[in-house]
C-alpha cells in the first residue's frame, strides 16, 4: 500500500473548505472555531509537514511533488502528474487564507506556475498532457491529459482564478473553450465529450468539474445538465449542480 498525494488533497479539500468557513464567517465561529483549528493544526502537521519532503524545485519560481522512493512505486521520484499535485494544491489554496504557515500559498503559487507552463495553446483553447516530467536531467511527457483525470485540474484552475492566483478571466475563457470547441459534439440532444481534452472521439463520462467553466460561458452549464439526464443522473454530480446552479442565479457570495 502506498500513499498518495492525490487522495490526500481529495480528502483534504472539503476539510479545508469547513475550516476557511468556520474560521471566517462570524455565525460559525462560536461553534466551531475550536474544531476547525484542530484540522488545521492536523493538516499542518501531518499532511503538510510529510509532503515538503517531496517537493521538487523544478525553476525559482515552479515546482511539484514527487512520488516516493520506495520500490513498488511505478516511477520512483518521479514529479506528479498533474492532477495529483493539483489536488494537493487545491487545498493549499484554501488553507493558505486561514494558516499562519507561508508554505500553503507558496506551494499553491509554484504549482500552479508549473502547470500553466505547461499548457499548450490549440487553436482558442488550451491542450495539456497528464504528465510532465523531467528525469536525468530531459524533460519527457505522457500522452493528452484524460477527460477524468482533467477534472481536477480544472478544479484547481477555478479554485486558482477564485483566490486571484495566476489565471485570469482570460485563461479561464480558454479552458472554457477546451471543452465547447474541443471535446464536446456540439448537441444537446444526444450530447458526447471526448475521452481527452484535445478531441471529440471517445467518451468522457467523469466531467463534474468541467462544469465549474459554465462562469465563462453558460452553454457549459446546458452541456453538463444534458450530459447528468444522459447518464442516469448520477449522485456524485448533483453537489456541483446545486453549486452551479446558484452560481448562474447570481447567489454565490464567493464569487
Amino acid at each position: 500500500p502506498l500513499e498518495y498525494a492525490v487522495h490526500e488533497g481529495m480528502i483534504v479539500y472539503p476539510i479545508a473548505q469547513f475550516i476557511e468557513l468556520a474560521l471566517r464567517v462570524d455565525g460559525l465561529k462560536a461553534q466551531y472555531k475550536t474544531k476547525a483549528e484542530s484540522y488545521l493544526k492536523l493538516i499542518e502537521d501531518r499532511i503538510l509537514a510529510k509532503q515538503e519532503r517531496y517537493w521538487v524545485q523544478l525553476a525559482e519560481d515552479r515546482g511539484a511533488y514527487r512520488s516516493t522512493a520506495v520500490a513498488w512505486e511505478r516511477y520512483p521520484n518521479r514529479v506528479l502528474p498533474h492532477n495529483q499535485y493539483l489536488a494537493l494544491g487545491r487545498a493549499y489554496l484554501v488553507l493558505q487564507a486561514v494558516s499562519d504557515n507561508p508554505l500553503f500559498r507558496t506551494r499553491a503559487l509554484e504549482m500552479a506556475k508549473f502547470f500553466e507552463a505547461s499548457l499548450h495553446v490549440t487553436g482558442r483553447a488550451y491542450t495539456w498532457s497528464y504528465w510532465n516530467w523531467i528525469e536525468a536531467g530531459e524533460a519527457g511527457s505522457s500522452g493528452t491529459e484524460d477527460t477524468s483525470h482533467g477534472h481536477i485540474d480544472i478544479e484547481f484552475v477555478v479554485e486558482a482564478w477564485r483566490r486571484g492566483v495566476i489565471f485570469d478571466d482570460q485563461d479561464m475563457l480558454g479552458f472554457a473553450r477546451t471543452l465547447t470547441d474541443l471535446m464536446w459534439n456540439g448537441s444537446l440532444s444526444d450530447p458526447t465529450v471526448g475521452s481527452r481534452v484535445d478531441r471529440q472521439s471517445g467518451e468522457g463520462k467523469t466531467i463534474r468539474g468541467w462544469v465549474e467553466l459554465c462562469r465563462w460561458d453558460e452553454r457549459i452549464w446546458d452541456l453538463h445538465w444534458a450530459l447528468f439526464n444522459k447518464l442516469g443522473r448520477p449522485g456524485l454530480d448533483i453537489p456541483h449542480l446545486l453549486h452551479l446552479r446558484e452560481v448562474i442565479d447570481g447567489q454565490d457570495a464567493y464569487l
